[in-house]
């Protein structure tokens, strides 16, 4: 992960193993240190301790500056003794004057992150009203308005689903995909009788699907997708663990559509072994959890004699009904 400052730094697999392995409250810094440090020491989201992490950005500046190379830190990092490592930890941002911590900032940027967010969302929203009225003018030829939406970026087409209430999966919100439902939509506006599964054929009923577009065979890669989702409770069902050799088998949709099931927090930029990692992180906890639960079960197992009768116990405690009734001499049925 830092191997560009120390050689004997931790590859991403071996890192999230240690940290696994930490005491509570702990966690272990990749960087110089490469041992167990407080929680406290550490950015959020960081994986070296906060001195590891100036010291990194003022050897980065100064290779940036020409004035070292990586290679020369590696041979000595002596020369620039941690605990002597002091570079101011907050930064204003030019745009909201608030002072905050550097984590808040992309480097080298001296707007912070939540104000460039929210400059690109109100910039796609002004680009949006601009091209608004053109989708408005061009909505009656199909062919134009294909050939505008596919010049057209995804944020922007976003923007268009969100203004024409098309309701879209926001897994499934991909480009081509929204550009195919937007058509659609525009198409069933100009003639509501056409078929909404993209046939052409006029039916008698607006704004329905003709019988040859429902009994239409998904392609392979669709088909597999259908089948995984309608069979996605037994599947986690009989999953007792998630190992590499399910992880292979799996796409990022699979993964996504589990650990939506299993109520896993995610984002749909998360790289595919992210969300594993988290899916994984689950089921340990579940094992923990279920072997704390076996642990301190107690076996109620047993028998009582009462009047000549035996009346047995399970090891959940529950007796034997049929047994007390013969020995209260009483018919179950009473």
């Amino acid at each position: 992960m830092f191997k560009n400052y120390n050689n004997n730094s931790l590859s991403l697999n071996d890192y999230l193993k240690k940290n696994k392995e930490a005491l509570e409250g702990e966690k272990f810094c990749n960087g110089m240190c490469l041992k167990y440090l407080p929680e406290s020491e550490f950015f959020e989201k960081k994986g070296n301790c906060k001195n590891c992490y100036y010291l990194f950005l003022k050897v980065k500046r100064m290779v940036e500056n020409n004035q070292l190379t990586y290679e020369k830190f590696k041979q000595d990092p002596s020369m620039f003794p941690i605990e002597k490592t002091i570079i101011d930890s907050k930064r204003k941002c030019i745009t909201c004057k608030e002072e905050k911590t550097l984590e808040q900032f992309e480097e080298t940027r001296k707007e912070c992150i939540k104000c460039r967010r929210n400059k690109q969302k109100i910039n796609y929203q002004e680009q949006f009203e601009e091209i608004l009225p053109t989708i408005e003018k061009t909505k009656d030829d199909i062919n134009a308005l294909t050939h505008l939406l596919r010049g057209i970026s995804a944020d922007l087409i976003k923007l268009a689903i969100v203004h024409y209430k098309i309701s879209i999966p926001s897994e499934e919100r991909k480009k081509n995909f929204m550009i195919v439902k937007l058509i659609n939509h525009f198409q069933s506006l100009l003639n509501p009788k056409i078929c909404l599964g993209g046939c052409g054929f006029e039916l008698e009923n607006e704004y329905s699907v003709c019988k040859a577009c429902k009994d239409k065979p998904k392609n392979l890669r669709e088909q597999k997708k259908v089948d995984f989702e309608e069979n996605l409770d037994l599947y986690i069902s009989q999953l007792e663990d998630f190992n590499e050799e399910e992880f292979e088998k799996l796409t990022k949709d699979n993964c996504c559509l589990i650990a939506k099931k299993l109520n896993i927090q995610f984002y749909l930029s998360n790289k595919k072994y992210t969300i594993v990692q988290k899916i994984k992180e689950y089921f340990e906890d579940k094992k923990k959890k279920d072997i704390r639960i076996k642990d301190n079960k107690k076996d109620l197992t047993g028998y009582l004699v009462l009047n000549g009768i035996t009346i047995q116990s399970r090891e959940d405690g529950m007796i034997n009904a049929t047994q007390m009734c013969k020995a209260g001499g009483k018919e179950f049925s009473n």
